[in-house]
């Protein structure tokens, strides 16, 4: 009966972990398409959002033409003294011709030719009409489209002629090829009327001007219907939509193969008479970036599993809560200011009399005097510190010089507190009591404008935060991306070659690097992920700063060895001392500064140290100033105002970093309580000078650390042998790993302690 109640159980737990197994399944298998489905609506409304974008550049540049005609005007109806004018206009805008005509219809052309309007092949309207027109689109006789542009000039109020330009459509192609730079394909512009294609403005020849554009679309549909598992009918039904909505003056967008791609070809309305744009853009173009996200976020959800899912659900729901809160915490104090800056002062004065009839008397709040005292003498509007465009508001007040409703602002020196406020004001003449008056109404509005200015910096610096950490965030996929293929690339080599000690030591030595490197980088976001929380904590201890000067170098020295660098150490006062701070800190910010100035100085370049103890202001504490020199590439002065925030790259090296270095160096040495500054010009080095204040031990504190007695001395005898023994044996593993794969023993004894050598 146990054994059924087992083999139950045990087929209960198979089913229910087969039915998990496919629930699984499913899961994976809609949410797959869920991303794909995403990944291809928000391709589209990429392609659209671009197309109208186009729309709108060519609409704007033919608003910009158009303005540029209208804006033409003439000193005289000389055409002698109107061409050279023509010629500025022709050579600014790139016009195919540009020609005057006086009323008698003769005229110039902007290269000095003799015009008439009788040349002209389409209706003339500028002098026959005293009306500006524009053609439909032709072509010149070196087969570029254009049209013609006739505007009617005046002269003393009077008409004195006309302006005839003929506009090539390659005007609109100039900067619209700039802003196509990348995209796959061709941008077309085509009449909706007809859908001749009147410009390509792409490189490619995928549809020629005069072809239609409506043939164009069709054939790409109806290659892309070929492939296999396509509707044969869809074709010709979204050709009709796609007519339908350029008909309609809309948007639309269909997805056919061109040149073997798959693109979307996206129409979209210039906002100018019946001029639409094509664009064709290729959907893996549109798609490659999204493509490697979800292909990264996949590898991660299948690495990480449920426990990663549930923190994400957890971190999420936390921060919508927080969020929730902040919000709910804003509002209320947006809230409370509004309603504390709701004071004002209403009252009516008689310029004929000087009388002054309160109606809320609130002005004595505002200004510290009643509106009576302040409007009888402008002057104490003076001593109240009034902007000037509030002194002469009340001296026109005074001189019943108010005819119109009035609306502004001004500022003044509050009397109780001295600092800056704001009055907006409201003034209006009327009529009261048989006789004119002027309605004054006075608000202080300093809070609403702080509140304001408070909200526009908060929201500036969100925005600038959440960029800085995505643009962190897309540096760090690929940084870890880049380690992690080397490492799983390299695995299945070694695996090939298992047989081959050699390929097989090589790809364990890449391995190794690639792991390294990757192990840096995850140190670093854990670093200022502690920073920004506040939980690094600094303990001070004695430590010896010569020692510490000696690790480093044992740090440095190879990696300026290995581009041909020198290093120099320079150090001035007794640095051989013990001082009391927190030595792994220390060390830190000094790695972090000189491998900087490795990385980012050139081969054969020079790295200085400098090292100076000297006494400080405080009493029991050293000054230690710590002086970090290259002779590198320098930073531009624009980069060294953000060189201190998270996530900034200057971007001029191909020795890049994560932008986490410097913010954890500041952030050291303020803990610190010292202070950085630095110097550099580009092409001309970096200097970073460090200042802090360490306590040094004396004599009699120095002996005070070391063990009393025979016992102490046993106990640091024995200390030392345990420490040198487990160094020895650490030194022992890194030595065979080295051996066994072929890396220069004194690169892995760099990765072990070293002992302490005499200060230099």
């Amino acid at each position: 009966m146990a054994s059924n109640m087992l083999k139950g159980k045990g087929g209960a737990f198979a089913y229910g972990g087969l039915v998990v197994l496919i629930v699984m399944a499913v899961a994976l298998s809609a949410l797959s398409g869920y991303i794909d489905n995403k990944l291809r609506q928000n391709g589209e409304q990429q392609a659209t959002t671009f197309t109208e974008q186009m729309g709108s550049f060519v609409g704007e540049k033919v608003e910009d033409i158009q303005n540029a005609i209208g804006a033409f005007t003439i000193q005289s109806d000389d055409p002698a003294l109107v061409q050279p004018a023509l010629a500025a206009l022709r050579d600014r805008f790139g016009f195919y011709g540009v020609a005057f005509a006086r009323m008698d219809g003769t005229g110039v052309t902007a290269g000095g030719e003799s015009f008439d309007v009788a040349q002209l092949g389409d209706e003339e309207v500028a002098l026959s009409q005293g009306v500006p027109g524009y053609s439909e689109s032709f072509q010149t006789p070196d087969g570029v489209y254009a049209r013609l542009a006739q505007e009617p000039l005046y002269l003393d109020g009077r008409q004195a002629g006309a302006l005839y330009v003929v506009i090539p459509l390659t005007a609109f192609s100039t900067d619209a090829a700039e802003v196509t730079k990348g995209v796959i394909g061709d941008t077309l512009l085509f009449d909706g009327r007809t859908g001749e294609v009147l410009l390509n403005f792409g490189e490619t020849a995928t549809a020629d001007e005069g072809s239609s554009v409506y043939d164009f679309v069709g054939g790409a549909l109806a290659a892309a219907a070929r492939a296999p598992g396509k509707n044969s009918q869809a074709p010709t039904e979204e050709l009709d939509a796609l007519r339908r909505a350029v008909l309609a003056g809309r948007s639309a967008l269909v997805v056919g193969s061109v040149n073997g791609r798959e693109s979307y070809l996206c129409v979209s309305p210039t906002g100018r008479g019946s001029w639409y744009v094509c664009n064709v853009i290729s959907v893996e173009a549109v798609r490659a970036e999204a493509s490697v996200v979800s292909a990264v976020f996949t590898t991660v959800f299948a690495l990480s599993g449920a426990c990663v899912l549930l923190g994400v659900g957890v971190a999420v729901a936390l921060y919508r809560k927080q969020a929730r809160e902040r919000d709910v915490e804003m509002k209320q104090h947006l809230y409370q200011a509004l309603s504390d800056s709701l004071d004002f002062g209403v009252a009516l004065y008689s310029p004929s009399d000087g009388v002054v009839t309160p109606i809320v008397a609130k002005s004595a709040d505002i200004f510290g005097i009643g509106f009576d005292e302040l409007v009888s003498d402008p002057r104490k509007a003076e001593d109240l510190g009034f902007s000037e465009q509030g002194c002469t508001l009340l001296r026109r007040i005074q001189a019943d010089d108010i005819h119109f409703f009035e609306h502004g602002e001004f500022c003044l020196s509050h009397p109780s507190s001295g600092r800056a406020r704001y009055v907006e004001y409201t003034v209006r003449p009327l009529r009261y009591e048989g006789k004119g008056q002027v309605l004054v109404i006075m608000r202080d509005v300093t809070e609403a404008n702080l509140i304001q200015l408070s909200m526009k910096d908060a929201m500036e610096s969100a925005e600038a935060a959440n960029r800085a950490k995505s643009e962190f965030l897309s540096r760090m996929s690929h940084e870890i991306r880049t380690p992690m293929n080397v490492i799983i690339g390299k695995l299945h080599l070694a695996r090939r070659h298992r047989d081959d000690p050699e390929r097989m030591a090589r790809s364990l030595d890449d391995i190794e690097r690639a792991s390294d490197h990757l192990l840096e980088l995850i140190n670093g976001v854990l670093d200022i992920s502690k920073i920004e929380s506040g939980k690094v904590n600094f303990v001070d201890r004695p430590f010896n700063l010569a020692r510490l000067l000696d690790s480093l170098a044992d740090v440095v020295e190879p990696q300026c060895a290995a581009k041909g660098q020198t290093y120099r150490l320079v150090t001035e006062g007794p640095v051989d001392a013990l001082f009391v701070g927190d030595e792994l800190r220390m060390r830190q910010l000094l790695v972090n500064l000189l491998t900087n100035a490795v990385k980012y100085t050139e081969e054969g370049g020079h790295v200085t140290l400098e090292v100076r103890v000297a006494p400080s202001l405080a009493a029991g504490y050293e000054s230690i100033t710590l002086v970090v020199s290259d002779d590198g590439i320098g930073m531009a002065p624009e980069f060294v105002e953000h060189l201190f925030e998270p996530f900034v790259m200057e971007g001029r090296s191909r020795s890049e970093g994560t932008g986490l270095g410097m913010p954890i160096v500041k952030h050291i040495v303020n803990s610190m309580g010292g202070d950085i500054h630095v110097e550099t010009a580009v092409g001309r080095g970096t200097t970073y000078t460090i200042v802090v204040n360490k306590k040094m031990l004396t004599e009699g504190e120095r002996d005070g650390l070391a063990p009393r007695g025979a016992e102490g001395a046993a106990m640091a005898a024995g200390a030392e042998a345990a420490k040198g023994a487990a160094m020895t044996a650490g030194a022992e593993v890194v030595e065979d790993a080295a051996a066994a794969t072929g890396a220069e023993v004194a690169e892995a004894a760099a990765a072990v302690p070293a002992a302490p050598r005499p200060p230099r």
